[in-house]
């Protein structure tokens, strides 16, 4: 059940998750967990309230094995003058005006080093692994993780493969080929019509349609929100109906092997598509639409991807399906380099763009090498 406050996560995601409201002392903690793989646990007294996660670990099993670690705490004090509320772990208080999902491409590491909530119940596997070694994305397997450096954590790391890390706008960036894989497994942060970011730096010199983010629904396949570029220019796939574009006669083209900057931002809940702002470089660019002009939406139970499609159609079991993307607006692979990927769960104003873009922009005019 979640509290009708504007300041908790109004979200369907797939982590534990500790909000605080800002104006009390009032906390919201969600947790989850599929065949006891994650539960929590409370211990109250007078003044203390202390809530603590413990996640599965161990080999492969059918159900569950009962082994289990400690992966966050909350504890709410009332003793002294003033109370205290400390989350760490799994259970940190997320802070949500920060990017939810981050990835910077300054490391790569072994999938089997990074337990991550519900990964192990992929269809694929017919049993459940806490820990898992690999995982199939598009017919891929994939052996690392990109970490997530978001407020998220862990459990939104992307699983990948082919994906090098090269330099990029800050420190190092992802170079993605026609088989590189980046997929994140757990859902959301996207809902309904809520507010939505996405930031990031493209080098590329495709001209094709790549798959720049990617994020549609795990058992449905009614909208998504598909940043890609068609033939350099950016353009936002909401569905098969809904398309916002850079205005076609302006002559802007990304795929000129240098860095830029993309931001695509739903400005506020139950925008209409034409309210959808698309920024290149720091600067809001003029759009079109093609198809209707209705209120945007995405589906609750929808998965990230980046340079390519991932996990989306896992759910379903009709195997002839389960890579296709029929009524799609289909994209390709991407060829090319991406660096400083941010989701949010929030609109983004056209300060805050100009700060993202400022803080990179001097290697944007850095050739592709």
């Amino acid at each position: 059940m979640f509290l009708s406050l504007p300041s908790f996560l109004h979200r369907q995601v797939h982590l534990n998750t500790a909000t605080k409201d800002k104006e009390s002392n009032i906390v919201q903690i969600v947790s989850r967990g599929n065949y006891f793989n994650n539960f929590l646990t409370v211990d109250v007294t007078d003044d203390v309230i202390d809530i603590r996660c413990h996640n599965e670990v161990g080999s492969q099993k059918i159900k569950h094995n009962l082994d289990y670690e400690e992966s966050g705490r909350i504890v709410i004090s009332k003793r002294g003058d003033a109370s205290t509320i400390e989350g760490s772990g799994q259970l940190a208080l997320i802070d949500q005006s920060a990017s939810l999902i981050h990835f910077n491409f300054e490391e790569k590491l072994p999938l089997s080093t990074r337990s991550i909530l519900g990964l192990g119940l992929i269809p694929e596997s017919g049993e459940y692994k806490p820990t898992m070694t690999f995982v199939p994305v598009n017919g891929i397997d994939c052996e690392e993780v990109i970490p997530n450096v978001g407020e998220f954590g862990i459990d939104y790391d992307a699983q990948s493969a082919n994906v090098k890390l090269v330099k990029g706008v800050s420190g190092f960036a992802g170079e993605f080929e026609e088989n590189s894989r980046a997929a994140i497994w757990s859902m959301g942060p996207h809902f309904e019509g809520r507010e939505i970011s996405y930031s990031l730096w493209i080098k590329t010199e495709a001209t094709d349609t790549p798959i720049l983010v990617s994020y549609e629904g795990y058992w449905i396949k009614n909208t998504v929100m598909n940043l890609r570029l068609r033939n350099g220019r950016p353009e936002l796939i909401l569905s098969s109906t809904q398309r916002l574009r850079a205005w076609h006669p302006h002559p802007l083209r990304l795929n000129d092997g240098h860095w830029h900057h993309i931001v695509v931002t739903n400005p506020a809940d139950d925008s209409f598509l034409s309210e959808m702002k698309m920024y290149v470089d720091g600067e809001e660019i003029k759009t079109d639409i093609d198809g209707k002009d209705e209120r945007v939406t995405f589906p609750n139970g929808g998965i990230i991807s980046l340079g390519g499609f991932g996990h989306g159609r896992s759910g379903t079991n009709n195997l002839e399906l389960r890579h296709t993307r029929d009524n799609y607006e289909n994209g390709d692979n991407l060829v090319g380099a991406l660096d400083e990927v941010k989701i949010f769960a929030r609109a983004l104003s056209s300060q805050e763009v100009g700060l993202l873009y400022a803080e990179h922009s001097i290697m944007s005019a850095h050739p592709l090498s």
